[in-house]
């Protein structure tokens, strides 16, 4: 299933969030989904404290750590195993005209 058409079956009940994570060995920057019901600072807090072992990723850039090398391929979907991750933050935006920072989506 590609992204658009995950984006349009998700969309009712899930939000997309561009999010950075960083794990002993890469660093990764993709789209996860997170449930529109729940409060909106808490989301991604939610999910990193659910019983769930691994989170999704979608339209992912993978950068190795190690060497510096940024993979070119964007991979359109992944799964990372929550124990792994030492890092993980919502990348944002500021809207130039209200200088409010708002998510990417």
């Amino acid at each position: 299933m590609k992204n658009a058409d995950f984006q349009q079956f998700a969309a009712p009940t899930t939000q997309s969030i561009r999010v950075y994570v960083c794990t002993n060995h890469y660093e990764l920057e993709g789209n996860i989904y997170l449930a529109r019901s729940m409060k909106e600072n808490r989301r991604l807090t939610n999910l990193l404290n659910s019983d769930r072992r691994f989170i999704a990723l979608t339209e992912v850039v993978v950068k190795d750590r190690q060497s510096g090398s940024l993979d070119e391929t964007v991979y359109p979907y992944m799964h990372v195993n929550l124990s792994a991750i030492e890092l993980i933050k919502p990348l944002v935006e500021e809207d130039p005209e209200t200088n409010e920072a708002f998510f990417k989506d």
